[in-house]
């Protein structure tokens, strides 16, 4: 799920026309605090092609930054869920799960028009109900619950 939603917010956040509005903004907002000096600012920079490279390159690689930070997150989160039992490993996926369901439904219907990835985002929200059920058989109970009831026996 984590790397269909990675590819459509990738696909988003580099199409030209995304792109196009960002620049924009980024060079309005450039005007804005340094005046009539942009020109001289993009110049010392490379010029306007290059300028628009790297800030694109900047963009690609935040992404790429972000994607990998929350696939070790990912990775950490269910190791701790199956190595160590741990509660609140399980609490996060539950709660992952039950965010993507409308998260995923949502995002389906809007990226229809990408084809293929569209379609897997509608199936998505099928396997997180799969999570979702399977959590129920394989719960973790709360710490605190569990002393209360040894203690009680």
């Amino acid at each position: 799920g984590d790397v269909a939603l990675m590819r459509y917010i990738y696909l988003r956040l580099t199409s030209d026309q995304f792109l196009e509005t960002f620049y924009r903004l980024f060079f309005d907002r450039m005007r804005q605090e340094l005046g009539t000096d942009t020109q001289q600012a993009i110049a010392q920079m490379g010029g306007i092609e290059n300028f628009h490279i790297q800030l694109h390159q900047l963009l690609v690689q935040s992404l790429t930054l972000s994607f990998l930070a929350i696939i070790l997150i990912q990775i950490l989160t269910y190791a701790f869920y199956i190595v160590k039992k741990s509660r609140r490993a399980f609490l996060y996926i539950r709660f992952m799960a039950w965010v993507g369901v409308p998260m995923f439904l949502f995002i389906g219907i809007q990226a229809l028009d990408l084809g293929p990835l569209g379609v897997y985002m509608f199936l998505q929200v099928i396997f997180y109900f799969f999570v979702i059920y399977g959590l129920k058989h394989f719960f973790i109970e709360n710490p605190k619950k569990l002393k209360s009831k040894t203690s009680e026996q």
